[in-house]
């Protein structure tokens, strides 16, 4: 039993006898949290000296629970591709943060060689950590160093992810870095872009969470935008700011936009595979069990009925792949 403590709380953790381990969390004021996980107590005092219990927790669950990302990335990328292209492959984790999403996709799979880039060197401190833990060869890192450039050092790549990413990126960083990426991919290589939320969706379900807030001028979106991360987070925050935070979102024809610029011409996949029709679909299987749970499930009927009857999809998350021809 490894015991570790924060000033508010206490992290017990006990080895299991098939390699891994169960968590149990206590603090004054903090609500008692169990769970298992892949990793040990190297992992999880790197993500206590990141951000805490709270840090720790969200990216363990995270990456391993039921509904999390590896859930999540089956559908955003095998909804479009049979697992049999993926064999052999390089896969880039664009902005793959602490590693949840790489190493799901690692075990999503399992021969395809995981390359994850992230530009804060901390989190790939925790990435290499994870790594030496799981003692996974096929799997690397590279510190980007780079709001808006990639690497020299990545190497080839067949495919890459951006995976709760692309809302993030600054309107120059977009065109920047899909340019890079595009640049990158072999032809027949495929860039998905996924869980990024919709930008002309009426339904709100980032940062703000307030209906029909990107369908306002960028002036009077500043003001609500301000006002409720200053309501509900403390924060003071500027355009910028909320921008950074995927305040905007993106939309598929924005990125259809900026890759038809570098001259080769992306030819957008269907999601047809693992029982799944559209877009929509996705969101469905993949939506988490929270509170919003009636509130989203409501949503995605709505959004069914409004595409059969315009023939547009108003989903709230963007997931989609994009070949490069």
């Amino acid at each position: 039993m490894a015991t570790l403590r924060t000033p508010e709380t206490t992290v017990n953790i006990e080895s299991l006898p098939d390699s891994r381990f169960r968590y149990h969390i206590t603090g004054d004021g903090f609500k008692e949290t169990s769970f298992e996980s892949f990793y040990g107590a190297k992992v999880a005092q790197a993500l206590l000296d990141m951000g805490g219990p709270t840090r720790l927790i969200s990216e363990l669950t995270r990456e391993e629970g039921p509904s999390g990302l590896q859930l999540g990335l089956k559908y955003y990328t095998l909804s479009f591709l049979p697992d049999e292209e993926f064999v052999g492959k390089r896969l880039l984790d664009f902005g793959c943060g602490c590693g949840a999403s790489t190493f799901a996709l690692s075990r999503i799979f399992p021969q395809t060689h995981i390359l994850g880039l992230d530009r804060l060197e901390d989190c790939i401190e925790v990435c290499n950590l994870k790594k030496e833990q799981l003692g996974l060869d096929r799997v690397s890192f590279v510190a980007s160093g780079s709001d808006d450039q990639l690497p020299s050092v990545l190497g080839h790549i067949d495919y890459c992810i951006l995976c709760g990413v692309y809302e993030h990126l600054l309107p120059p960083e977009r065109h920047s870095l899909l340019h890079a990426i595009w640049d990158r991919l072999p032809s027949g290589g495929v860039l998905f872009v996924a869980q990024t939320p919709n930008r002309y969706s009426p339904i709100g379900t980032h940062v703000t969470r307030i209906p029909l807030v990107n369908f306002l001028p960028d002036t009077l979106a500043f003001y609500v935008g301000h006002w409720a991360m200053k309501k509900n987070y403390g924060i003071d925050a500027d355009w910028e700011r909320l921008l950074r935070g995927g305040f905007r979102g993106g939309t598929a024809h924005e990125i259809e936009q900026i890759l038809n610029e570098t001259g080769d011409k992306p030819d957008f996949l269907p999601a047809t595979r693992l029982g799944i029709g559209d877009s929509i679909d996705i969101w469905d299987v993949t939506k988490d069990s929270s509170s919003l749970g009636a509130l989203k499930t409501f949503a995605v009927e709505f959004c069914r009925v409004f595409k059969t009857l315009t023939g547009k999809t108003i989903d709230p998350y963007i997931n989609l792949a994009v070949r490069k021809i």
